[in-house]
């Protein structure tokens, strides 16, 4: 029979380890999961007609038996389903579902202030210039970040994570997807993949699947957005390339090279026509390079000619800063989200045209109570030299990445462009001369993650049988290791190590011993770095979460050993355990990453 201790009962090793044993313990491990029901079904008190296990059978059947797949994006968000219909192509099998009427919806969301009436998708975006301060927008850069939170006037006591407001936006998504009668899921929707950009760090994945489980979600898996993008592109072609996704979006880039092998001719419910493999050869990107930046070089445009014209020493950049003769915060706020909505709508503009212009009536009054009015003109060339040296950064990017899957531009068989900001021209145009060949344009950009990813759920939900489906073979994404003495940056597992289905894990030990006399605790800190970084502190290593191991027995430095695990899974999550090595000592596992 095993013994554990309180701590070690909740990590994954020691549960696999109660299961081959079939100890007594098991049962109570899963007692300590299941619904308060089950434990009054043990009350001799409790009526045994009342503990009635039918719900659970009624809940299963009434669940859709489909999966949507989630583009949960920094600008919008989209949701699709895979149709298995007898007779429907792979290729249109994966349907965009609408939201109110349109294939996508804004990531924004708002908090009327009489009342707490939580607003999502356009309602909220309108709102944003009646009333920033209870509107957020770009919630997905925030992913992460333990120290954000936001209050709004009409809810009390309550601070929102990111995961919370993600959470709303999934919420909006699913059930104005699900209710309006475009597809039959036969029972409420629970089963989803979510997408999330290549280079999210773990801290960001995890709080995706916190955002996804508030919304009530089961979520299969966080799906990388550019591989998702490439099983779009699979199930759309005959292919037997290395094929470049460049996936720009409206906060993130991710650029990744994948070996696609696919036979797309099949129908929807015939396996054996339509087989796939993804290999993954390399995977970078930028965490903050987008659509969103984009609009911030048009705004800083607009606003310096602004300023020349009327003498204002306007900076909506740094609202809290005095300027314009003592203007308020609110004040700054509403210029600030007036002009971000206008150069949003003349980028979009400049895509088809050669000139746009700017007009805001009302643009903001100073401090003498003076309204001033806004109208510049503004030409495509002028917004393309604005932003080109951030569409540089992107092909330093690829480079990197051509580098990392030791390939040349003359190995790549096709360019896929995926992610609203690949229609502007100067994307196009650069990656085009760069590669010296014509891009391949999604025939939808901005949904191809949302498609992939309700193939890829579909096939994750499916009875897996010979000769059917999808073979993913993907890589880690980044550097993992632990600080150690002095914040030296120690890898355990390299970034590019290969996970699949055959091999659906990397993982590592390695011992290590005390730095000082009687230290009876250890804390290890866990980092992670997409580039291999000397120390802790070099950009880009960026901190995980820690583990504090006590029970150490005191002794001289370097006497006890702890032993540091790491394994990461195909949806590159990690996991961490640290046990002390003693014989006779206090031993602890740890298995459970905290995010801090």
């Amino acid at each position: 029979m095993a013994t554990v201790n309180k701590e070690e009962s909740s990590g994954t090793p020691i549960e696999e380890k109660i299961e081959d044993e079939g100890s007594p313990i098991e049962e109570r491990a899963e007692d300590a999961a299941t619904p308060i029901e089950v434990v009054e079904e043990s009350s001799p008190e409790a009526p045994k007609e009342e503990v009635v296990q039918e719900p659970k059978p009624e809940i299963e059947e009434k669940k859709s038996p489909y999966v949507v797949g989630i583009d949960l994006g920094t600008s919008t968000s989209s949701i699709a389903v895979f149709d298995a219909t007898p007779g429907i192509r792979v290729k249109d099998a994966a349907k965009v579902l609408s939201i109110e009427g349109s294939k996508f919806m804004p990531s924004v969301v708002h908090v009327m202030p009489e009342g707490g009436e939580i607003l999502v998708g356009e309602q909220a975006k309108d709102m944003m210039l009646i009333d920033p301060e209870n509107t957020v927008a770009s919630i997905k850069r925030e992913m992460g970040d333990p120290s954000y939170c936001k209050e709004f006037e009409g809810i009390e006591n309550k601070k929102f994570s990111p995961a919370d407001i993600s959470a709303e936006i999934l919420k909006k998504l699913v059930q104005e997807a699900t209710s309006n009668g475009q597809f039959d899921f036969q029972g409420p929707v629970i089963d989803a993949v979510i997408c999330v950009p290549a280079n999210f760090e773990d801290n960001k994945k995890r709080m995706t699947e916190q955002a996804g489980q508030l919304a009530g979600l089961n979520i299969l898996e966080t799906l990388h957005e550019p591989i998702a993008a490439a099983i779009a592109y699979g199930a759309a072609n005959d292919a037997d390339q290395k094929i470049m996704v460049y996936d720009l979006g409206g906060g993130t880039f991710d650029v990744s090279i994948l070996e696609v092998r696919t036979k797309a001719q099949g129908d929807a419910t015939d396996g054996d026509k339509w087989k796939a493999r993804f290999r993954v050869l390399a995977s970078e990107g930028i965490p903050k390079l987008g659509g969103d930046d984009f609009d911030k070089r048009m705004m800083q445009l607009v606003q310096d000619r602004f300023c020349q014209k009327t003498g204002l020493d306007l900076d909506l950049f740094d609202l809290g800063k005095d300027q314009c003769g003592g203007v308020n915060k609110r004040t700054l706020r509403h210029a600030e989200k007036k002009l971000k909505q206008a150069c949003e709508r003349a980028k979009e503009e400049l895509t088809q045209l050669a000139e746009t212009e700017i007009r805001i009536v009302d643009f903001m009054k100073d401090g003498k109570g003076d309204i001033h009015g806004l109208e510049e003109k503004i030409r495509r060339e002028e917004f393309e030299d604005a932003i080109r040296d951030l569409i540089a950064s992107s092909e330093a990017a690829v480079h990197k990445a051509l580098d990392s899957a030791k390939l040349k531009i003359d190995d790549i068989d096709r360019i896929i462009l995926v992610g609203g900001s690949t229609r502007v021209p100067l994307v196009k145009q650069m990656i085009e001369e760069m590669f010296g060949k014509p891009t391949y344009t999604d025939p939808d950009p901005d949904t191809a993650v949302a498609r992939g990813a309700a193939i890829w759920g579909d096939w994750l939900s499916q009875p897996k049988g010979p000769g059917v489906g999808i073979e993913l073979i993907n890589q880690v994404t980044h550097h993992l290791g632990i600080a150690l003495h002095g914040g030296k940056f120690h890898i355990l597992i390299e970034k590019g190590r290969e996970l699949s289905e055959e091999a659906p894990e990397a993982a590592v030990e390695q011992e290590f011993v005390t730095s000082r006399d009687n230290m009876t605790s250890m804390k290890i800190e866990v980092f992670q770095s997409s580039d291999q970084v000397e120390y802790v502190s070099d950009e880009p290593c960026t901190y995980v979460a820690n583990i504090l191991l006590d029970g150490i027995p005191p002794a001289a430095k370097g006497k006890e050993r702890v032993k540091v695990s790491f394994a990461v899974d195909r949806q590159n999550r990690l996991r961490v355990h640290a046990t002390c090595l003693s014989d006779g000592a206090v031993t602890k596992s740890l298995d459970n990453i905290k995010i801090v």
